[in-house]
């Protein structure tokens, strides 16, 4: 009875008591259920900006466009390569932003919606999300402005794709084949382009092949999102192509877009010389590593995540690993061991 009667002099609240009591009744240590570091104001809302940027959802992806746009055009690992990356990041947040932004209103009357959305739910007002997503913008446009003339335009023009995918005085998002094309080149090509032309003048002779895989890549993802009826990510929330088009339609362009995927993927990856031997040994064996005990437990019990999403979800964290890899570890190299690279 002693923590009973110690909690509402620490708590200075006894309607508490009935919160707690069940717990000493059952021998719970009743201190572990305290919330000791309290969120402040400041806290909350900076949880909410992360919230509303939702980097967890393209962070990857968008990490696999720039670091193969830099490979493709030989870049190096450099305070330039930082920079790309964290443009081309801050544009698809300033996407998401805006998005989240603009369907706020109608979030609110979708409990699903209204959780996922930051405005929605109240944790953050409309005028302080339009600031931050201001400012978001205006940093990634100041950084690709430091990289040079072709990083700013397709980044400029990466920034204008993800204001207009949303923003309701034109909303490309409200056409289906229009915004399926859309989001292949916000999140895959014009990223790659940037990252490419950061290191690079001119277009050089392989350069298709690695930016003609990411986009269907990308599209093959948002289209299998589409088709399954799955909310996966937030830009395949409003278009769904099946239904719109029709089954077999959307049969017929998953088709197309994975034989580009496949031929594309295996020239990239095996034919142009993208990749060193070992970076490709690293992505084998992390995606047997990310699908095969995923798979064997999907066939024991039947339960997990879809094969499809369990797939490609493990083929972005290979990949994103093994190019991370490739510009670190011989960067480290050279640090320890001067002219091995």
């Amino acid at each position: 009875m002693h923590d009973l009667l110690w909690a509402p002099q620490f708590c200075n609240d006894y309607s508490l008591i009935l919160e707690f009591l069940p717990r000493v009744l059952a021998k719970e240590k009743w201190y572990t259920h305290i919330d000791w570091y309290p969120e402040t104001p400041l806290k909350k809302s900076f949880s909410a900006l992360i919230k509303l940027v939702r980097f967890q959802e393209y962070g990857y992806f968008i990490l696999i466009t720039s670091l193969l746009g830099a490979v493709t055009a030989g870049g190096i690992l450099s305070d330039r390569l930082l920079a790309i990356l964290l443009a081309n990041g801050l544009v698809v947040g300033f996407a998401h932003m805006v998005n989240d932004i603009e369907d706020a209103a109608e979030d609110v009357f979708s409990l699903k919606n209204s959780l996922r959305n930051p405005i929605s739910s109240g944790l953050i007002l409309p005028k302080t999300a339009r600031l931050t997503a201001a400012i978001v913008g205006l940093i990634a446009v100041a950084l690709f402005a430091l990289m040079g003339r072709w990083p700013w335009i397709f980044g400029a023009g990466n920034l204008v794709l993800g204001l207009i995918y949303s923003h309701k005085a034109i909303r490309l998002k409200a056409l289906p084949l229009v915004a399926f094309i859309s989001r292949g080149a916000l999140l895959a090509g014009l990223p790659f382009l940037s990252s490419y032309f950061t290191f690079s003048d001119s277009l050089n002779r392989i350069w298709y092949w690695p930016f003609l895989w990411l986009i269907s890549l990308s599209l093959l993802f948002d289209l299998h999102s589409e088709r399954s009826g799955e909310e996966k990510i937030r830009f395949s929330r409003w278009n769904e192509i099946s239904v719109q088009h029709g089954e077999r339609f959307a049969n017929v362009l998953m088709i197309g877009v994975i034989i580009v995927v496949a031929s594309t993927g295996v020239v990239s990856m095996f034919l142009i010389n993208l990749f060193p031997s070992w970076v490709i040994i690293i992505i084998l064996m992390l995606l047997t590593l990310l699908i095969v005990p995923p798979y064997f437990k999907y066939r024991r019990d039947r339960t997990g995540v879809d094969l499809a999403d369990l797939l490609f979800h493990g083929l972005v964290h290979a990949f994103a690993i093994g190019l991370m890899l490739q510009f670190l570890l011989p960067a480290l190299v050279r640090i320890i061991r001067p002219g091995c690279f």
